[in-house]
């Protein structure tokens, strides 16, 4: 887990004050040291477009478990970059919600084995990059915006995992969490609606 504790103290200290520079891009990108048991042997995971055909459960994990880790990371940002109730209120709810459901995910793939990824996938890097930016004008309206898409792909895979995926506990996993996920993005759509119209507490 040390790629993704540097990937989240960084998003943190960054939140503050800066951008994602090139080289601290490569140190949050650097693999683990031998201690990580989960090792990828192949890079399919770093397509992430176009593979929605390719759904299976080396799928679903590579996306389920980086996304988890992800909003884990991004809600922490949220907590320290935004002064708006309403967003900070939601950021704490996604770290409680997803920190669980990333320790059940963790528990899961360890009995059984299997690999995941050691680092964010391409696209949630170039998010994270993105929000951690000189670039962002309104950082509460990205980042609720951000919020309802990636929770838009995130029911889309958790429903097709529990319908398709082979093993027993990942489909069960897929099919308890679901409902958590669908809450998460109508209290995003909520949250964004309260961002728009510029309702502050």
């Amino acid at each position: 887990m040390r790629t993704w504790m540097k990937v989240a103290s960084l998003a943190v200290v960054l939140a503050l004050g800066g951008g994602l520079r090139a080289d601290d891009k490569n140190k949050a990108g650097d693999k683990p040291g031998s201690d990580n048991k989960t090792t990828r042997t192949d890079d399919r995971h770093h397509d992430d477009k176009g593979d929605d055909k390719k759904f299976s459960d080396s799928h679903f994990v590579d996306h389920a478990y980086t996304a988890g880790q992800n909003e884990v990371i991004m809600n922490r940002m949220a907590l320290e970059r935004s002064r708006n109730e309403d967003v900070r209120k939601f950021a704490q709810k996604m770290i409680e919600d997803h920190g669980k459901a990333n320790q059940e995910l963790t528990l899961i793939v360890s009995e059984l084995k299997i690999a995941v990824p050691d680092k964010p996938l391409p696209e949630q890097e170039k998010d994270l990059k993105h929000l951690t930016s000189n670039e962002i004008k309104d950082f509460d309206k990205e980042f609720m915006d951000h919020m309802v898409m990636d929770h838009e792909k995130a029911v889309k895979l958790f429903e097709q995992g529990s319908k398709d995926l082979k093993n027993d506990k990942l489909k069960s996993f897929a099919s308890k969490t679901l409902p958590t996920i669908k809450e998460h993005l109508k209290l995003a759509k909520e949250t964004r609606d309260k961002v728009a119209k510029g309702d502050r507490k």
